[in-house]
């Protein structure tokens, strides 16, 4: 159990020294086919980091939670097998359960409506009406 809780923050401190790479502003040297050439692409790619940051960070959180409950809840020979302690109505809990990922929803919606919202959707000058007829 001890080696595997070493690959496990091995692969953490591999991670934490990649984000930088992975999540750089500018592009390396090489141009993708993804690079953002017009306004709505670019909110794209500046909203991309910060939702992959958010979702890191619950990935995270969840993780930390399964890799921390089987080092705490374990059966321990001075304690009597009565089985875990059982939980009704914990209202408290129920609403953490509810309320966190509904706020991350709306802080998800959110960034999606500014971004949306201040792009600049007006017609240039210079653009041509073209009618397209099918036959």
């Amino acid at each position: 159990m001890r080696h595997g809780l070493s690959n496990f923050l091995g692969a953490i401190a591999a991670w934490l020294c990649l984000a930088p790479v992975a999540f750089a502003r500018e592009p390396l040297s090489m141009p993708g086919t993804l690079a953002p050439a017009s306004t709505p692409t670019h909110y794209i790619a500046n909203l991309s980091p910060f939702l992959i940051w958010i979702t890191g960070g619950i990935f995270l959180a969840v993780w930390g939670v399964v890799a921390f409950a089987p080092f705490r809840f374990c059966a321990r020979k001075s304690y009597p097998l009565s089985g875990p302690a059982q939980f009704y109505a914990s209202s408290n809990i129920d609403l953490a359960w509810t309320a966190i990922p509904v706020l991350v929803l709306v802080l998800f919606l959110a960034t999606a409506y500014i971004n949306s919202a201040t792009r600049d959707v007006s017609k240039p000058g210079a653009a041509v009406n073209v009618t397209a007829i099918g036959r």
